[in-house]
């Protein structure tokens, strides 16, 4: 049986902080031990949506490891998050909030203006 813990790490390949998977379950009222097939589509879409609005909110890369001597340069594991796949990724959980009537996340931009 699958967990809602291993269901929403296994929902990106990003590595969520357990703590940050106990907030969100507890906001949604959902204990960290149910089985994914007690909960209904609709549970499971807002799991959804909530882990792709966490991962707009992380570093664009997070642990990578670089080695590098001289000329010589190794770069390894980790992940990474370009701008697009952040937007994409807000796009997708703000569908999903609207289908179920909840608050859709706010965009953050920067808009310069010249004085």
């Amino acid at each position: 049986m699958v967990t809602v813990v291993q269901y929403m790490k296994g929902i990106i390949g990003v590595n969520i902080p357990d703590d940050t998977i106990s907030v969100i379950l507890d906001n949604r009222g959902i204990l960290e031990s149910e089985t994914i097939s007690a909960l209904t589509v609709e549970q499971k879409d807002l799991l959804r949506a909530d882990v792709y609005s966490y991962c707009t909110t992380i570093p664009s890369t997070s642990g990578v490891v670089d080695d590098s001597d001289g000329d010589w340069r190794h770069r390894e594991g980790g992940i990474q998050l370009s701008e697009q796949d952040k937007r994409r990724m807000e796009r997708i959980a703000n569908a999903i909030y609207r289908k179920y009537g909840e608050t859709v996340m706010a965009s953050s931009s920067i808009r310069i203006v010249r004085l």
